[in-house]
């Protein structure tokens, strides 16, 4: 018999979850405990966030795994507590969501729910003019500190350099027994500001200990469509094919492993990648052992308490959320058989 709620499913998982990752998943039980306090809160049949607007933001694509698990969780948070919620996709392109941002605050929405890839010097004038139209504005993802320092607003998500990316290159060196002067390979969105560190993260962790690093760029924009990717990949394994380490960071291009190696004539496990959000397609390419390890940075948590904050902090003058989205718990291709119903259940990644 399955677990029947996150809390349940992950006491029995096996992952090796940190203070902050077993704080954040006892909080979403289903439908529970939120569920519950909201209920205490409601009169007359209404929810008691009921009247709210919100704008949520959810970064890529409707299509784009990694987004869609996030609006999941947003959307579940709107059904549990009855605020109006108008999702925005930007397809992780900077200018487009600092755009349609703009153009949400002209529309006086009671709160915005935003994506800080962008970074804080691209969204600093987009949260003066919230403030001053009386919006609320909290992020998730990636965290804008000199955003919030000056305007308030809360931050869901995890701590990207050291946290995600740090330590996941330590614990695939310690994992895979890999040695100094081996080669790596890090792919990443050195050109995003709020995703760039987390990639950075990796190529500083494996250089600390002594593996010798090539920084190659993604393009953030091809999450819905990772398979685009594949020449550039490919290129690169042809060029260094000893390569010890593949680091394909976000999950949509993790997933696409398996693709990808089979071009470049790899075989599963002869090279190891890591990366970031074990959605469907990692599970399926860690199952098969195309990819060996990523690192959860909860996306349906960062929807649901990004829009839980968001209409506590405007009903009830609460302050905003700032909560570490489990960070430091690893998938691997040992343990994401325990996983798997939760990821193709859309609720883990």
């Amino acid at each position: 018999m399955e677990p029947s709620t996150r809390q349940d499913f992950i006491k029995k998982s096996g992952l090796a979850l940190g203070v902050g990752g077993l704080a954040s998943t006892g909080l979403l039980t289903t439908k529970g405990l939120l569920s519950q306090a909201s209920a205490a809160t409601n009169s007359g049949g209404k929810r008691w966030a009921s009247g709210m607007k919100v704008h949520f933001f959810g970064g890529g694509g409707a299509a784009d795994q990694y987004a869609r698990v996030v609006v999941d969780g947003a959307k579940q948070a709107a059904s549990d507590i009855g605020c109006s919620l108008t999702v925005l996709y930007s397809n992780w392109v900077a200018g487009t969501e600092l755009s349609q941002c703009r153009q949400s605050i002209a529309e006086r929405p009671d709160a915005i729910g935003l994506y800080g890839g962008p970074g804080d010097a691209a969204i600093m004038p987009l949260a003066a003019q919230a403030a001053k139209a009386g919006v609320e504005m909290s992020y998730w993802n990636c965290d804008v500190p000199k955003v919030r320092a000056a305007y308030g607003g809360g931050y869901v998500g995890v701590e990207n350099w050291h946290q995600v990316g740090y330590d996941l290159a330590v614990f695939t060196i310690d994992r895979y027994h890999l040695k100094p002067g081996n080669q790596a390979i890090d792919f990443g969105f050195f050109n995003v500001p709020g995703l760039a560190p987390r990639d950075n993260g990796i190529a500083d962790g494996l250089k600390a200990k002594g593996l010798k690093v090539t920084k190659l760029l993604l393009d953030a924009t091809t999450g819905t469509n990772p398979e685009s990717q594949t020449g550039v990949v490919v290129g690169a394994l042809a060029k260094y094919p000893d390569a010890k380490v593949l680091s394909l960071s976000g999950g949509q291009w993790v997933g696409c492993a398996g693709y990808y190696l089979k071009a470049a004539g790899f075989k599963p496990g002869q090279v190891n990648v890591i990366g970031f959000d074990p959605e469907l397609g990692v599970a399926q390419a860690e199952v098969a052992n195309w990819a060996q390890v990523v690192v959860t940075q909860e996306p349906f948590l960062q929807g649901y308490m990004t829009v839980m904050s968001l209409c506590l902090q405007k009903v009830f003058k609460l302050l905003p959320f700032v909560i570490d989205t489990a960070a430091g718990n690893y998938v691997t291709s040992d343990n994401v058989h325990s996983v798997y119903p939760l990821i193709k259940a859309g609720l883990f990644a």
